[in-house]
């Protein structure tokens, strides 16, 4: 028995999309070498953008907001790293891919505390790091 109507659209449809998807690719990476290539494009490019931002203010802030939402350890990773560095109080040997990783694992409704605060002289090192609830730690200052 042959195949039905349904399958052969089926069929071409599958590669229509994995041509379509072979075009993009093609399409990006020439853009992608023209923008590295060719400094007019490059600033042409950048001023679009920045006017697309500059007219999609709340947007781009609803993007911001939801990525964070979604990547909350990450987020507090990365303003863990500026406090610290902005104190001067990262050691040489702190781990950072461990404290990244202290960061992004810490569970629902805890917090990662600095054991000896960075304000009275601790250090930012995954041995200065443990999760408190929101409200220990809030007691803790």
């Amino acid at each position: 028995m042959g195949k039905s109507i349904f399958d052969c659209h089926k069929g071409s449809r599958t590669n229509e999309t994995a041509l379509m998807r072979e075009r993009q690719h093609i399409y990006n990476a020439t853009r992608r070498k023209k923008y590295a290539e060719d400094a007019e494009y490059r600033s042409r490019v950048l001023e679009q953008s920045g006017v697309w931002v500059e007219n999609n203010r709340d947007v781009v802030n609803g993007i911001s907001r939801r990525w964070a939402k979604n990547n909350r350890g990450k987020c507090n990773a990365h303003q863990a790293r500026y406090r610290a560095r902005k104190l001067d109080q990262t050691p040489v040997d702190a781990n950072h891919m461990w404290i990244d990783m202290i960061y992004e694992q810490c569970p629902t409704g805890y917090e990662v505390d600095h054991i000896l605060s960075l304000a009275n002289g601790g250090l930012h090192h995954e041995d200065n790091l443990q999760y408190l609830t929101i409200s220990q730690n809030r007691r803790k200052h």
